[in-house]
């Protein structure tokens, strides 16, 4: 372990970086029932607002970035309409998605735009839950993506130009060496935790990476 990949891990485990997080106030899950939003347009809403309440966070020592800093994630149901939802359903643990093991290597491959451009043609073929579903996908890429764009300023503000020029090939588009791949993965990966799902797993992890690896 070399000294500055030491520095960051003692960082790490001594919870110095939580000083960087913060309670964000986001607009009640009251309106988005007035609005009559169905629980996908929600949740994509949410992640929106979520990622642009975070404020981006380069350390030191950092090469790969993406510190979270928004502690909480406002819900996305009223109190009554949960209280119905489990007094009809068996509800596991908090409700949200966990055991994620998403299909890392095809985005890291491919980019987040590769993805947007198959949900656009979709899109002009689905039905209306189809629809849904597509603009969705589609208004989350558009809010990792403007994070990424905002890392990279804060990078160029901070005169870090090699993480400026990593963060303007990914997660946009396919990596190509190591360290865009390691870049992307923290952005995906991190991405699934700003969304409320937890127990994010990496997957296979080696088979995925070694390809830029090697």
């Amino acid at each position: 372990m070399t000294e500055r990949i030491k520095g960051l891990w003692n960082l790490i485990r001594s919870k110095e970086h939580h000083v960087y997080r913060k309670d964000v106030v986001f607009p009640a899950a009251e309106l988005m029932k007035e609005e009559g939003l169905s629980p996908i347009r929600r949740k994509s809403r949410r992640l929106k607002e979520v990622l642009e309440a975070e404020t981006p966070v380069i350390l030191p020592e950092e090469e790969i970035v993406y510190l979270r800093t928004v502690k909480n994630l406002p819900p996305v149901f009223t109190k009554e309409e949960w209280a119905e939802i489990e007094a009809n359903h068996f509800i596991h643990e908090l409700g949200h998605v966990s055991n994620v093991s998403p299909d890392y290597a095809t985005t890291i491959s491919e980019g987040l735009l590769w993805q947007k451009k198959r949900c656009e043609e979709r899109l002009s073929q689905a039905d209306e839950q189809g629809k849904e579903f597509y603009e969705s996908v589609i208004e989350t890429i558009d809010a990792v993506l403007g994070l990424a764009e905002r890392y990279r300023k804060e990078a160029l503000k901070q005169g870090k130009e090699e993480i400026a020029k990593v963060l303007e090939r990914v997660p946009a588009y396919g990596a190509r060496t190591l360290r865009e791949a390691l870049q992307s993965f923290r952005i995906i990966h991190y991405t699934l935790w700003c969304e409320g799902e937890y127990h994010n797993t990496v997957g296979r992890f080696d088979q995925y990476i070694y390809p830029y690896l090697k």
